[in-house]
């Protein structure tokens, strides 16, 4: 998924999935709503290359989607939204089909865990703030950091236990060209 943030947290590589339905309250929306993960969880277990680790869990539960998770640099972090299938495109030079999907965060709320990152948030205004408290949640939606509403288009793929969603790049449909070996997920 898209990782445009200051402080690569979340990013959550799942965090960029959208809406289904035309309503934008997050409960789905009226209307069908399609997508393959429904169901389904992910966890995903990083470990940078200064050895910090990152845990993260994603759950899909028909169109919604909710994300949980500590960053390696001790930022707790919370977001969920909306997705939906799209169709399927196939990637090249291997002839690989992936599902296309959008989707639309919701809600995002960060929570530093050290006075570290706290500082390190405030000196740098992350996400507009200069306010931010250790283990007191900051809402992030209409921030700065978040797309709020703003559809989102993404690929992912789905192989076994394994679910891999797209890389930073834009294809000319404006979803990703490739996939993103580094954003993988492995199902609970």
């Amino acid at each position: 998924m898209k990782k445009e943030l200051l402080i690569s947290v979340l990013t959550a590589g799942v965090l960029t999935m959208t809406g289904c339905g035309s309503s934008d309250d997050g409960e789905g929306g009226s209307g069908s709503c399609n997508t393959t993960l429904s169901g389904t969880t992910w966890a995903q277990h990083t470990v940078d290359e200064n050895g910090g680790i990152s845990d993260a869990t994603v759950k899909f539960d028909n169109c919604q989607l909710n994300l949980t998770g500590v960053s390696s640099n001790g930022i707790k972090f919370k977001s969920s939204g909306t997705i939906e299938d799209t169709g399927s495109k196939t990637l090249q030079p291997n002839n690989v089909v992936v599902t296309k999907s959008t989707s639309t965060i919701n809600h995002a709320e960060w929570t530093p865990t050290t006075e570290d990152i706290t500082n390190t948030l405030n000196v740098n205004a992350v996400c507009g703030f200069t306010d931010w408290t250790i283990n007191v949640a900051k809402e992030l939606t209409d921030s700065d950091c978040n797309n709020g509403d703003k559809e989102n288009r993404d690929i992912y793929l789905v192989t076994g236990n394994t679910l891999m969603f797209g890389d930073d790049s834009n294809g000319s449909d404006g979803y990703p060209e490739a996939l993103d070996p580094t954003d993988v997920w492995t199902k609970k």
